[in-house]
């Protein structure tokens, strides 16, 4: 493994979007979840019809507008061919530059953008006290793993049979060992009241589906859900950690010592109705 040690902007960027990256293409070892990637795109599908499981990626397009539409058409019709819900993901490479136009024309609406954050692990401090009450431990069995999907499905309104979906896939691609993927429950007097995870990919450590019950919030519970799974990288001898802010968490991540380097986009297409057939 070769760690980031270059802290430039460039670099930074590059390792939060391949981070990203990382992350589609580490949950494809799942069972029931295709992985194809070319030259042009990373196209992961499942069988859950929701956006949660199934995207695109790293999108390359070169050619005259015709030949750019014919190529967005034929990334987007296994899923819409099957009516599987998905997100298409852009991030500073993708091309051409105007892609968003060409997937909002092939019925793709856009969803917010989200800033790319990165900051030295060494360097990340809580900016304030951590109520003593809260802890936080790896996952490492699939009782534990049911508990943190209870959190993430209720923080992010996730459908139940899509928050089953993604329980059977984090379990099928494991729970313990030297796994590049890992999950941390956040427990408050020994219940489970928060979720985050971490990735280890492309030489620097992700934190992903950082989540808080909302009424416990306030307690420093996001704060030691996101230093504390950081804090067991550095100990790999990772020395940066990358993450993807919501607006609301942005604030606290900038206290923690993150700063913004990129932003990604993404559209999305849920499906059609069967009327719409």
């Amino acid at each position: 493994m070769v760690y980031l040690t270059d802290y430039s902007p460039k670099a930074l960027v590059t390792a939060i979007e391949n981070n990203a990256v990382g992350f589609y293409i580490n949950q494809a070892n799942a069972a029931h979840t295709h992985l194809d990637e070319t030259d042009s795109m990373i196209r992961i599908m499942s069988d859950i019809p929701f956006p949660i499981g199934n995207a695109i990626t790293r999108a390359r397009f070169a050619g005259m507008p015709e030949e750019i539409q014919e190529a967005v058409e034929n990334a987007l019709n296994p899923f819409k061919a099957h009516n599987i819900p998905m997100a298409w993901i852009i991030d500073s490479a993708s091309a051409p530059t105007n892609l968003g136009s060409y997937l909002e024309e092939a019925g793709l609406y856009r969803a917010p953008r989200v800033p790319g954050m990165a900051a030295p692990i060494e360097s990340l401090t809580a900016p304030a006290p951590i109520d003593p009450a809260v802890t936080v431990e790896r996952v490492t069995d699939e009782a534990t793993m049911q508990l943190w999907v209870d959190v993430f499905e209720e923080v992010f309104g996730i459908p139940t049979w899509a928050a089953d979906f993604w329980l059977n896939t984090l379990v099928d691609l494991g729970l313990t060992g030297d796994l590049p993927l890992r999950h941390y429950v956040a427990l408050l007097d020994g219940q489970v009241v928060g979720s985050s995870s971490l990735l280890l990919w492309d030489g620097v450590a992700g934190i992903y589906n950082v989540a808080t019950l909302h009424d416990v919030r306030e307690r420093g519970i996001g704060t030691a859900s996101t230093i504390i799974p950081l804090r067991d990288a550095y100990a790999e001898d990772y020395r940066v950690g990358v993450l993807q802010s919501s607006q609301m968490a942005m604030s606290l991540y900038r206290k923690l010592g993150f700063k913004e380097y990129c932003r990604f986009g993404a559209y999305v297409w849920m499906g059609t109705r069967p009327e719409e057939h």
